[in-house]
């Protein structure tokens, strides 16, 4: 059972992804994300030091997302070739239900001078409340 503070950081991920989905990752501020979940922007950086650090964490998750779904079609006690098989089966599968149905890759430029560094993540609106 999730403590009250992993549902809260849960919630501030959620919020976290539909945002950047919806206005961009560098039009989203803390404020944005606070007023979202309907908490304090002090209480946001109780959980994540900076939108870096939020980003990235948004990012583990719905990795683990995907890994928990995918992981479904994996036996251990299947030859390595048929678990190979269905891992990739599995991340089709996966990608056609969470991601293409609701459009939901989104590329993040991120500006750092002086280079630019581009993220990717997956935001499906299937993982937002």
């Amino acid at each position: 059972m999730a403590t009250k503070r992993e549902n809260t950081k849960l919630q501030l991920m959620n919020q976290s992804i539909k945002l950047f989905y919806d206005k961009g990752f560098e039009q989203t501020t803390f404020k944005d994300i606070a007023s979202a979940a309907s908490l304090t922007q002090p209480l946001l950086y109780s959980y994540f030091k900076n939108k870096m650090d939020l980003l990235f964490e948004c990012c583990l998750y719905v990795a683990s997302l995907a890994r928990d779904e995918i992981s479904k079609h994996i036996t251990l006690s299947a030859p390595a070739s048929k678990n190979l098989y269905q891992y990739f089966l599995g991340n089709f599968e996966w990608f056609n239900k969470s991601v293409i149905p609701t459009i939901a890759t989104t590329t993040i430029i991120l500006k750092d001078t002086p280079k630019t560094i581009s993220t990717k993540i997956i935001a499906s609106k299937t993982f937002v409340n």
